[in-house]
């Protein structure tokens, strides 16, 4: 079930928007600019937008598709970044203690590091902060954007990662019984079903992990 809490701040005429795990939903703002919020994520932002910049404050991932205003450009502000556009398609990721990503999907936008450093990428490239670096990446964007379309996608990604997301979405704990696992390297395309169970089931699939699961935690070994 999605949840959702909704914050009015009559002073500021500010909204935050903040989801729960297991959660996600679509938004469109006062310009006209269309969100989808992932699982886990708040989005600050005015009523209406004033001045000469369209500003708001992400932390965890959203995909914006921003309406175009060669006027107005639009700010999304994170922990480890700023993002800087004036109408395009492109998914903000930034989750505590995870590589803070930028993913262009069309147009052409400005991200500014938390050092200061600037990058100006073009659609299918990606923007990763971390604490050491920030470099620029090709990709291929369904891997970083089908979240809001309802799948899961990961192109060898360590079984870590996907658990990290699963996690996320379905609300549990995990640990790996055998360090083998967590680095194992998985490609899939996985429908977000109801049931973690489900998922479970498909990714045991390969043959070389299997999963055991006593109430909210869930255990994986490799075979």
């Amino acid at each position: 079930m999605k949840q959702k809490i909704l914050l009015f701040l009559q002073a500021q005429r500010i909204i935050l928007w903040k989801f729960l795990r297991g959660a996600e939903f679509h938004l469109t703002l006062g310009d006209g600019t269309k969100v989808w919020l992932n699982s886990g994520t708040r989005l600050r932002y005015p009523v209406k937008f004033t001045g000469d910049v369209r500003f708001v404050e992400l932390s965890g991932e959203a995909y914006f598709d921003v309406k175009r205003d060669e006027a107005l450009p639009f700010v999304v502000k994170t922990s480890r970044s700023e993002v800087m556009v004036l109408g395009t398609e492109f998914c903000v990721k930034d989750y505590v203690n995870q590589v803070n990503q930028t993913t262009l999907v069309s147009g052409s936008v400005s991200v500014k590091d938390f050092r200061g450093q600037s990058y100006v990428i073009v659609p299918g490239q990606q923007v990763c902060i971390d604490q050491d670096s920030s470099r620029v990446l090709e990709v291929e964007t369904l891997y970083f954007t089908s979240w809001k379309d309802g799948y899961f996608m990961f192109d060898q990604a360590t079984l870590e990662r996907i658990m990290d997301e699963l996690a996320r979405w379905y609300n549990f704990d995990y640990f790996f019984a055998n360090a083998e696992a967590r680095n194992m390297m998985l490609t899939a395309r996985i429908k977000k079903y109801d049931n973690i169970d489900t998922v479970l089931d498909i990714l045991s699939r390969t043959g070389d992990i299997r999963f055991s699961r006593k109430g909210n935690t869930i255990t994986i070994v490799s075979r």
